[in-house]
This record gives C-alpha cells, structure tokens and sequence, in this order.
C-alpha cells in the first residue's frame, strides 16, 4: 500500500497508526495490494479492527477513491516544498520505529533520508533553560558522539537540543531533528538552525503532515520518537517534570541504552538547581548510567 493510501486512511476520523498497521496487515494476509481493492464491509468484519467497525462500515469505493485522490494531491503539493513522504510499508522506513507500539504509519521527511537507518545514532536532549554548565557538557557529549561516527538526534527546541544540533554543524556533521512540523519550524527562532542541519546533509522528520495544528501532546509523542531512533539518549539537563523525562520513558521501555552525566563530578556550583531535578532522580535509577563527563572518551565503548 503506498503513501498516497495510508494518508487517505488517517483522513478518516477514527483512524490512527493502531487500526492503520491492523488494516495493513488485513490486506497483507489476503494479498490485496490497494486500499482501493479493499472490500471494507469484510474489513469491517476482521476480528482486531472490532472496536473500528462502524467506521470502517461506512466507508465504499466513493469515498476511499475521493481520499486517495485527496491524499495524492496534498503529498504532491508537499513533494514540490521538498518533503518526503515515507510509508511504514517502505523499505526506507526505520527498523527502529518498528519497536514502537504504534508505530508512525508515515514520516514526513525533509533532507537526507539516507540517515533513517544509520548504523550509530544517539539522542542529546536537555531541558530548554539549560545551564552554562549543560551547554558545556552537552557541547562535549555531541562532539565526541560526532567523533565516533554517531549520528545525533535531538528535537531542534530551544536549549540543549538547539545547542547539540549546532555542536553538529560546527563539526561539519549530519544530524536528525525530530520536530513536530518539518515545513512549520517551532520554535521560530530555530529556523536559521533547520536551515543548517539541512545544508549539512542533516534531516528534519516529523510524524505529522506539514502545518498541523500544534498540541502539547504533539512534543509528548515527538520525544517518543527521538528514544527509538537512538541507540542511546543522553539527558544533559532536565528538571522531573521536564519534557525530556518522556524521551526517557519511552527510553527504558524500548530497553535503551540511558545516560546522564554525573552532577557531582561537573562544574555545578550547585546541584539543588531545576535544571537537574530530573537528572537527580535518575542517578538513583539502577537502569541508567551516570559517566563522568571529564573522561567522556571512555564512555564511548560501552556503547
């Protein structure tokens, strides 16, 4: 099934990445190659889409014909802006996005796809406020992953994202932003960023389609994102309730690989700060490893 297809699915309101991926499978078992070959009055019927039934039921080759068509025209306008729509049924899509419980059923791409499936990749993320002492470590975190052929992933927000991503581009390296909008930059002021990630054969990627309306919760499932593309995150500064406690979450379920530096052995002058609340409360979790950020180096091999 192509891309023009899956977006016609998610235009049906009811219809998420969950009943998507059951669709998809429908269709796989009996060897229907087109949304517009599906016979949903059976599809209705399939027993793991039961709670979708009633939506399904309504919908005939009218209406389907009528989304795909919709569907083809909004990717070809977006295509023209040098947006890359990638299906989960694409050969380009990320391994690692697999692992996801619902797995985006497209990627909205800008840049570089090639970096999907990189072999090394590691997340820097951080709280927004970030510290004179986080942009340092975080700087030295980014710099040595850049070193060792890690591909950095991060969410281009203000603060330690913004400050791994530029840590990339003075070392003239790719790197991956996970955003909620690859056309619609938040925040503004990291435009000019985007714009360098891009020049420096990086990659912008985001599960929504271009200009969506923009929630809380869409920087909630974006952090998700960054934990499975990596192969590691590195929080550098967080307070408990940050943002980038989500990544860690959905971090130790996907059983990645945590690290956080150690506040004890930084330059903090004091470490009852907000900014490390988070960072606190990890250190005291068996799961995740703290290093010493003046021996970073040596961290690298127990990757």
């Amino acid at each position: 099934m192509n891309h023009y297809e899956i977006f016609a699915l998610q235009s049906i309101k009811g219809i998420g990445d969950v009943a998507i991926a059951k669709i998809l499978g429908y269709c796989a078992e009996n060897q229907i190659a087109s949304l517009l070959g599906c016979d949903f009055t059976s599809l209705s019927k399939y027993p793991p889409l039961s709670r979708y039934k009633k939506i399904l039921s309504e919908q005939n080759t009218k209406t389907i014909t009528a989304a795909v068509s919709a569907a083809k025209s909004a990717i070809q306008e977006w295509e023209e802006r040098g947006v890359i729509v990638i299906p989960i049924t694409s050969a380009q899509y990320p391994k690692r996005f697999l692992e996801l419980d619902a797995s985006p059923s497209l990627l909205f791409c800008r840049g570089n796809i090639g970096l999907l499936n990189a072999s090394k990749t590691a997340a820097v993320i951080g709280t927004r406020n970030n510290t004179s002492e986080g942009k340092r470590i975080a700087e030295i975190v980014a710099k040595g992953l850049i070193k060792e052929d890690y591909i950095v992933v991060s969410g281009l927000a203000l603060g330690i994202d913004a400050i791994a991503h530029w840590a990339c581009i003075e070392q003239q390296a790719s790197a991956i932003a996970i955003v909620v909008d690859v056309v619609k930059i938040t925040p503004v002021t990291n435009e000019g960023l985007a714009d360098k990630i891009l020049a420096h054969a990086g990659l912008l990627l985001a599960e929504n389609p271009p200009n969506i309306a923009v929630r809380p919760t869409s920087f909630i499932k974006r952090d998700r994102l960054q934990a499975a593309l990596s192969d590691a995150i590195f929080p550098i500064e967080t307070s408990i309730d940050g943002g980038t406690m989500h990544a860690v979450n959905a971090a130790k379920k996907l059983n990645k690989l945590i690290f956080i530096p150690s506040p004890k052995l930084s330059n903090y002058p004091n470490t009852n700060i907000k900014q490390l609340g988070g960072i606190m409360a990890l250190s005291a979790d068996p799961s995740v490893n703290t290093f010493d950020v003046s021996n970073f180096s040596e961290l690298i091999p127990k990757l």
